[in-house]
């Protein structure tokens, strides 16, 4: 009897165990509790050695060197296939880490991905690589040309209507939200706003005809861009936007001139579309014009025949050149020059270029030249 009642005390004292002889303490300890696990997870992330590992992570035995990856990123940005364009505005910024971030001008392809990567494996053969991981190399700023990129210039013309364009559409979405009307449009581009106005496209040109440029076409028109009510409202709600207008300046002392600048307006809904209305009336065909002669441009630059060469001149610029900012350098005579600028498209000569361009492999090199001189007085 007194062996039983020891053999229960000792049963009731001791640590409790498992079937398999394991204490249930031990098991709990290595139990993976939510909070052992926050703590584990809290010191890998802080620790100096998860940050040395992401660094020194492991690559494949194929993975690309940094200078492969570098010949192919300077080819994409070589002037044959890709440019930048001609709008300032066109900015693309990409996270690079925590609150920094890189901008660059966007570059436009000037043929397509494939037609790019063929062309690099003419130029390097020695590099293996597919196309897949040549369009991984490309610099974050090049993308592919839309028909917005080449239908487009820095005239007044088109830097108003894109402006212009913005604000009409940024006020039909406000509307459309409060109401949710479908009987009006929303355009996602200038161009396809235009194309509404106008008749179908010739099926062998790809291209509108004239009199409908030139809005003598009975079967398009201004008329079919339908607009809201609320775009037709003459009250006193205001809206943003901008437009050129010719505005009294001050230079040189008291002397005034008119010159033609950007203003912000602030007006009725109804001004600001009725206005982009009579803009729509002849912006077509300046549009197809800038389109058409950048198109023969650059024809004439591809089909350069042995011995010519194109050159384009830029409007000159003047500059005043000044040595110092304090009040006392306005009593003095300032020197003004002009810069010229001229852009010449020409074979390349085996002697300066290393390479002799052919009529059968032609290669073309755009050089710029700068040319200043003292501004005459007038």
């Amino acid at each position: 009897m007194n062996n039983y009642r020891k053999r229960i005390r000792a049963d009731l004292t001791s640590t409790p165990k498992s079937d398999e002889g394991i204490p249930f303490s031990n098991r709990m300890d290595k139990a993976r509790t939510l909070q052992k696990g926050k703590k584990n997870r809290t010191k890998v992330l802080h620790s100096e050695h998860s940050s040395f590992l992401y660094t020194t992570r492991k690559t494949r035995s194929d993975a690309l060197t940094e200078r492969t990856k570098r010949i192919v990123h300077d080819f994409w940005l070589q002037s044959n296939v890709s440019r930048p364009t001609n709008n300032k505005n066109d900015i693309k910024r990409v996270r690079i880490s925590p609150n920094v971030y890189s901008s660059h001008s966007c570059y436009i392809l000037e043929k397509t991905q494939t037609e790019v990567f063929l062309q690099f494996k003419n130029e390097y053969p020695d590099e293996k690589m597919g196309q897949r991981a040549f369009e991984k190399c490309k610099p974050y700023f090049v993308r592919t040309a839309q028909f917005k990129d080449k239908v487009t210039c820095c005239c007044r013309q088109h830097v108003e209507m894109r402006s212009l364009f913005k604000s009409c559409m940024q006020f039909r979405k406000r509307l459309l939200s409060r109401e949710g009307s479908s009987e009006v449009k929303l355009y996602e581009s200038l161009s396809e706003l235009v194309d509404d106005t106008l008749c179908t496209r010739s099926a062998n040109t790809h291209q509108h005809k004239i009199s409908c440029l030139d809005r003598l076409c009975s079967e398009c028109g201004v008329c079919k861009f339908s607009m809201l009510p609320g775009e037709l409202d003459e009250s006193d709600v205001q809206i943003s936007w901008e437009r050129y207008e010719y505005k009294n300046v001050k230079v040189k002392g008291d002397k005034m001139i008119r010159k033609l600048v950007l203003v912000r307006k602030s007006s009725s809904p109804a001004e600001m579309f009725q206005y982009l209305k009579n803009f729509l009336e002849t912006f077509p065909a300046h549009q197809f014009r800038a389109y058409w002669q950048s198109k023969q441009m650059k024809s004439l630059v591809e089909n350069l025949p042995i011995g010519h060469c194109v050159t384009v001149h830029d409007f000159s610029e003047n500059y005043k050149c000044t040595e110092q900012n304090e009040i006392q350098s306005s009593y003095f005579q300032k020197l003004e020059v002009s810069l010229y600028v001229t852009i010449l498209h020409r074979h390349s000569v085996l002697e300066y270029d290393g390479k002799d361009s052919t009529a059968e492999e032609p290669n073309i090199v755009t050089e710029q030249f700068f040319c200043d001189k003292p501004r005459p007085k007038t």
